[in-house]
């Protein structure tokens, strides 16, 4: 390859770097739209450590008929509890006494409309017209309720509501539907939470409907109101009072957690220099893509949230990178010693290097999947972190940085001081 050319292809990725990373801390509007880009960085979803947490307080009120109230209540509580882990809540406290429960929620997505969704009053219904009838489903013929990304029309997908309902529900939809042409309502108390028009007569055993809820997060919020309609309890915020906490670990824990990553990347890119040279400007420049990258997933993936656990298993990750880089660069001095010329040995680095850094990153992805299907809160966003990480080293390590070594080698193929490659002794080269 010709130097200029090579001396093109790492100046563009290096312009590349630099964008991406403006892009990870950079907020604006985008022109001609309401939508704010917030920067991957600051769109990373941060937990109850990290963040802070909202609560709530709520009065508990049951239907007149209930009988067991403990056990309705205690059934309510559970359901909470496991709706908002699905959703991404997996650090929620609820605690219950005295006809009162207090609910804390990481100051997250939608932290505050997530309390004031529990304060729904009134009993689920689904009616065949805007007022009561004999005919209306109730909760308990509702067996579950679940959000879901589905296909509406080709080429069309919407978030939406799934409804399942047992044998009696099934039936009365079939009934309430039986013209074949009209307008499903369905009801929370006296609140109409969504008018669903429908020209078939419905038969299944579920239903699914969409609005223009645009996003998961906002889909659960009506999946949370109607499944807290489902049972004999309510919940009264009273003055709707939402009390905001500080982060747990610290006011300031984001402000150590950037001055922590800046300080490990000084050293990571200190290093580099140090062990290899001009090779360190390669590892250097892959180091930001894959920071970047990292990044850009925490951000993207709807279930990771950032708690300490993520903290930790993005250091190891990056030391698992680290780990690889020294596989491969060790190998290249190593061909180097044994009287491979440069391109060669650089060559030989990375081929004698691909077997140990698939086993370490495949091996760890194996135990994060793991961790995550047993683990918490904590666990789960450890393995999720390490998870993006490891499979980033895959890709920048084996494929980005072998790139880049090789524009580099066109470039300087002959001068192995500047690579800190030696030999102990003068010996013929291979090629």
């Amino acid at each position: 390859m010709a130097k200029a050319l090579a001396k093109r292809n790492l100046i563009f990725f290096a312009i590349i770097a630099v964008i991406l990373s403006v892009l990870c801390f950079i907020n604006f509007t985008i022109p001609a739209t309401d939508y704010r880009f917030t920067g991957f960085a600051n769109a990373i979803v941060k937990d109850v450590d990290i963040s802070g947490s909202l609560t709530s307080a709520y009065t508990v009120k049951y239907v007149s008929e209930t009988i067991d109230k403990e056990a309705e209540l205690n059934k309510a509580v559970n359901m909470l509890n496991n709706k908002l882990d699905e959703f991404g809540y997996g650090t929620t406290r609820i605690s219950v006494g005295n006809d009162e429960i207090y609910v804390e929620v990481p100051d997250i997505k939608e932290g505050a409309s997530i309390l004031e969704a529990i304060a729904t009053e009134g009993q689920l219904s689904i009616r065949g017209s805007e007022t009561a009838g004999e005919n209306d489903i109730t909760g308990d013929e509702v067996t579950n309720i679940s959000s879901s990304f589905s296909q509406i029309d080709y080429g069309t997908y919407k978030w939406g509501v799934t409804l399942d309902f047992n044998k009696d529900g099934k039936k009365k939809l079939a009934t309430i539907t039986e013209s074949g042409n009209g307008t499903l309502y369905i009801y929370v108390g006296e609140t109409q939470i969504s008018a669903i028009s429908y020209s078939n007569q419905i038969k299944q055993d579920y239903m699914f409907f969409y609005g223009d809820y645009g996003s998961g997060d906002v889909t659960n919020l009506v999946v949370l109101q109607l499944l807290i309609g489902k049972y004999d309890v309510n919940f009264d915020m009273g003055n709707n009072q939402i009390i905001e906490n500080a982060p747990v670990l610290s006011n300031n824990i984001g402000t150590w957690l950037i001055v922590l990553f800046a300080v490990i990347a000084v050293l990571f890119m200190v290093g580099m220099f140090a062990l290899y040279g001009e090779f360190g400007w390669i590892i250097n420049l892959s180091y930001v893509f894959f920071a970047v990258f990292v990044m850009f997933f925490m951000q993207a993936i709807p279930i990771f949230v950032l708690s300490m656990g993520g903290v930790v298993g993005t250091v190891l990750g990056i030391m698992l990178l680290f780990l690889s880089y020294m596989f491969i660069f060790d190998g290249v001095k190593k061909g180097y010693a044994d009287g491979k010329k440069i391109p060669l040995a650089t060559k030989w680095g990375f081929n004698n290097a691909v077997m140990k850094i698939v086993d370490m990153n495949v091996i760890a992805v194996i135990g994060c999947v793991v961790m995550y299907i047993l683990g918490g809160a904590f666990a789960q966003s450890f393995a999720l972190a390490l998870g993006i990480c490891c499979a980033l080293n895959l890709l920048i390590s084996l494929l980005l940085t072998r790139w880049f070594s090789k524009w580099y080698v066109a470039i300087n193929s002959t001068n192995p001081d500047k690579l800190h490659l030696k030999r102990e002794v003068q010996i013929d080269e291979n090629n």
